[in-house]
């Protein structure tokens, strides 16, 4: 009986670690997108400001990176948001 409690209490602790590094994991994904987000939104603003000829395939690509970016920072902080409140 001590083992199996013993056993169930390690069980419990490494599932709560692993739970933890996959919100610091989801934390520092985020960081990322959000400044990729950002150079990207700075990127494109540029180039519509900018008095040089703009390829639109470029821009269109850019624009749709931007919209899979901001979705994915709804996404992970949605999940973050889930974990706190579960």
């Amino acid at each position: 009986m001590d083992y199996v409690l013993c056993f169930m209490l390690i069980f419990n602790w490494v599932v709560i670690k692993l739970m933890q590094e996959d919100q610091d994991d989801l934390r520092v994904k985020l960081a990322e997108y959000i400044v990729e987000h950002q150079a990207m939104d700075d990127l494109i603003e540029k180039a519509l400001t900018s008095t040089t000829p703009v390829n639109l395939l470029h821009m269109q690509q850019m624009k749709k990176k931007k919209l899979w970016l901001k979705d994915m920072i709804q996404q992970i902080e949605s999940a973050l948001i889930d974990d706190i409140i579960a």
